[in-house]
């Protein structure tokens, strides 16, 4: 009896099922060639009594081996190991060539503007941007909400659910909303997508392909750039200073070539945080209206603003259906989560839902209902409320770091909100050399030059600040610092 020493295995305290631990150690057996293919599996009766199982135990392992294709049952004559196992390792039965190992690079062509994914070490420091520390993610209201939604919802929620996301969110979601951010809106108004850059993909393949004119902010956020320009549109920078996107710029853009788009971020500028200020909202919507271009403004992290009333996004003035509203709960609670929305009217969700469709992107339901049970629950205001507090502090800490380590030449722009701010650097200053010699130390950053759509140098750079611990912030610093202290060594020497 070849399984006898599978007893000792078992642990009756474990999470999963003494079935499922027993059908994971037959199959362990089976690709060990302990027994072969076609070989006859020993009873049902036999096998629990030689391992002190219940005949129901072993029945239940012996179902599942054989609904994964490890072995077969022949009325009248028992249990057998397939003979075409499932395994993914056909080495593990024998005689199969041994594989070949993947090369690195692709025998095609592949077009020069895509660039490869940037991968950090995991024991780098990352403050080019602002986000949400996971840590303090409400992970057992979520926890408890993802078992309520399984074990209520499973069966419905776990097969391909609605094009627009789960219903129930969407309800709780737009009553969020209304509250929050003065939006009058319903479920029906309301797109899930699996993030911010998949719900601008989305936008930007219904309103802005085949060369059609995007206007962006200069300097902007380099994602937007891509996605807009993978999707085809040409893409006009707008320049932007204190009072945010110059509008009369746009109009000369506009007045020259009908724009599909303007893309911006009012409510604190990416990467400035400067806010748009009250005389371009209202000339930016007039010039809508009167230019019929679509206005795409992204909204993240509305909710988190802890000084003076919060300014209103430019969808809560618009009653004629011209802005189309960007916003994402993965930037309030936890950015693994992948969890945005585009707010918009019904008849354009639909056809950007018809384009999510051909993606094949399905949303993850079960974490919607988990979500919608912590707006209704009350659980997600009062982690909004936790993490505006403890953000002004983190933010002052981070500033009084920023001014006992870097010292005077460095002006912060006023941040009143969000999670990173804007540092202007000295004139001259060489913030290129200054980057890699902190980035060597553990401490990524951004040059300006990284949010000029030309590329050409600016004076500042952008720091999150949101996820790291007041310990965590002091420790990138004085990386900082000390990339300050060998730069200007290396100028002097």
């Amino acid at each position: 009896m070849p399984f006898l020493d599978l007893a000792t295995l078992l642990d009756p305290g474990a999470r999963e099922s003494l079935a499922l631990q027993l059908a994971r150690l037959l199959v362990g057996e089976i690709m060990a060639g302990r027994v072969a293919p076609g070989e006859a599996m020993p009873g049902s009766r036999s096998l629990a009594q030689d391992l002190g199982l219940s005949r129901h135990v072993v029945m239940s392992a012996l179902w599942e081996l054989e609904m994964e294709g490890w072995v077969e049952s022949r009325p009248g004559s028992g249990t057998y190991v397939a003979r075409t196992p499932p395994s993914e390792f056909p080495h593990a039965w024998g005689g199969c060539p041994e594989r070949q190992v993947m090369p690195q690079e692709p025998a095609f062509e592949v077009p020069g503007h895509l660039r490869p994914v940037s991968n950090l070490a995991s024991d780098v420091l990352d403050l080019s941007d602002g986000m949400p520390d996971a840590r303090l993610a409400p992970k057992e209201a979520l926890g408890r909400g993802y078992h309520r939604a399984l074990q209520r919802h499973g069966d419905d929620l776990l097969r391909r659910g609605g094009s627009h996301g789960n219903l129930a969110f969407r309800e709780h979601l737009a009553r969020h909303l209304r509250d929050a951010r003065g939006l009058s809106i319903g479920p029906e108004n309301i797109l899930i997508t699996r993030g911010m850059s998949m719900s601008l993909a989305l936008v930007a393949e219904a309103l802005a392909v085949n060369g059609r004119d995007a206007a962006v902010e200069d300097p902007g956020n380099p994602r937007v750039w891509d996605v807009l320009g993978s999707a085809g549109a040409r893409l006009h920078p707008i320049p932007v200073d204190g009072q945010g996107l110059d509008t009369e710029a746009l109009e000369a853009l506009a007045g020259n070539r009908p724009l599909a788009l303007v893309h911006l971020t009012p409510r604190r500028h990416f990467p400035t945080t400067v806010p748009l200020a009250k005389e371009r909202r209202e000339a930016l919507l007039d010039l809508a209206r009167r230019l019929g271009f679509a206005v795409v403004e992204e909204d993240s992290d509305a909710e988190l603003t802890w000084e003076g009333p919060p300014h209103l996004p430019l969808a809560a003035g618009d009653v004629e259906g011209r802005v189309i509203h960007l916003g994402s709960l993965s930037q309030l609670l936890a950015p693994g989560l992948g969890l945005a929305y585009v707010v918009a009217p019904s008849s354009l969700l639909d056809r950007l839902a018809r384009l999510g469709q051909r993606l094949d992107v399905e949303g993850d339901h079960v974490l919607e209902w988990a979500v919608a049970d912590l707006i209704r629950d009350g659980d997600l205001e009062r982690h909004l409320a936790r993490s505006r507090k403890l953000l002004r502090d983190r933010r002052d800490a981070f500033l009084r770091g920023l001014d006992e380590e870097l010292g005077a030449g460095f002006e912060v722009q006023p941040c009143h909100g969000g999670q990173a701010v804007w540092i202007r650097t000295p004139p001259g200053f060489e913030t290129v050399a200054w980057v890699r010699l902190c980035l060597q130390e553990g401490v990524r950053v951004h040059p300006g030059s990284h949010y000029d759509f030309h590329g050409r140098k600016l004076a500042g750079l952008r720091l999150g600040f949101a996820q790291l611990e007041v310990c965590e912030a002091r420790r990138a610093l004085r990386v900082l610092h000390r990339g300050l202290a060998a730069l200007q060594a290396a100028r002097q020497g």
